[in-house]
């Protein structure tokens, strides 16, 4: 099948009707045995601003105090997520260790903040012992968010407490051009384009027919993900070439 010879840019931005923020980026040209490849890119964003209100957190009651001589520790001893796309998450791992001479059972988590998550960390920790759990900072609304973690245990220093902190930024429609040079290889009916969120696919074509030409725009990408585009080239009986190398898109926020 029909060889795509080289590609030019690839460029991400902020589609004309949205005038609140821009990207862009350039990518030198490379050059496939079977099929061009797409080159690698990254976004960068000015002028954006955001603002929306934190959700608002929950109560917790107040815990006792234990009395053993258990001794319990996080790290880190805060956590502050940054900005997070509204509809996505990101996620943190917490190491709890127990540094005391004794056994420590930890028989209450109380989590503040409607945003927040963790996972089940009731457990018992001998003297010594660490493990790990994760928090995870999905915010629902744009705008700061707060709250905290603090484990109820038997442990000298009890309540054990987790400062929780992140960024709602709602997420803008961008879109991502790519352009490539022609086959020269007899046949070529037209050009497909596919994309993947993961490296390596499983990759979904965007192009519902035959392009003819050498350019495509992606504009269903959203800000805060990466995407991972290949090409093929088709001839008039249907048969495609192998994928081209990969090019990476990195969507900014917002």
């Amino acid at each position: 099948m029909g060889v795509i010879n080289s590609l030019h840019f690839v460029r991400c931005r902020v589609p004309q009707s949205n005038a609140r923020a821009r990207t862009s980026a350039l990518s030198s040209a490379r050059s496939l045995r079977d099929l061009l490849g797409l080159a690698l890119f990254a976004c960068t964003t000015f002028l954006i601003s955001c603002s929306g209100v934190a959700g608002n957190p929950a109560s917790s009651q107040s815990p006792p105090t234990g009395g053993g001589s258990g001794q319990l520790s996080l790290s880190p001893a805060s956590i502050d997520f940054g900005g997070v796309a509204v509809g996505s998450s990101s996620s943190q791992t917490i190491t709890l260790t127990n540094s005391g001479t004794s056994s420590v059972t930890i028989s209450q988590a109380d989590l503040t903040g409607t945003d927040f998550s963790v996972n089940s960390i009731l457990l018992t920790l001998a003297a010594g012992q660490t493990t790990t759990f994760d928090v995870t900072f999905a915010p629902a609304t744009s705008g700061s968010a707060s709250g905290s973690l603090s484990l109820i245990s038997d442990a000298a220093n009890s309540p054990t407490t987790l400062a929780l902190a992140g960024n709602g930024v709602a997420p803008i429609a961008h879109e991502v051009d790519l352009f490539w040079d022609p086959s020269s290889s007899p046949g070529v009916a037209g050009y497909n384009v596919y994309r993947a969120i993961q490296s390596s696919g499983p990759y979904m074509k965007l192009n519902p027919v035959l392009l003819g030409t050498t350019t495509y725009t992606d504009a269903t990408v959203m800000s805060g993900t990466t995407y991972f585009y290949v090409a093929t080239a088709e001839d008039g009986n249907g048969v495609e070439s192998t994928f081209s190398n990969e090019a990476v898109a990195v969507v900014p926020l917002p």
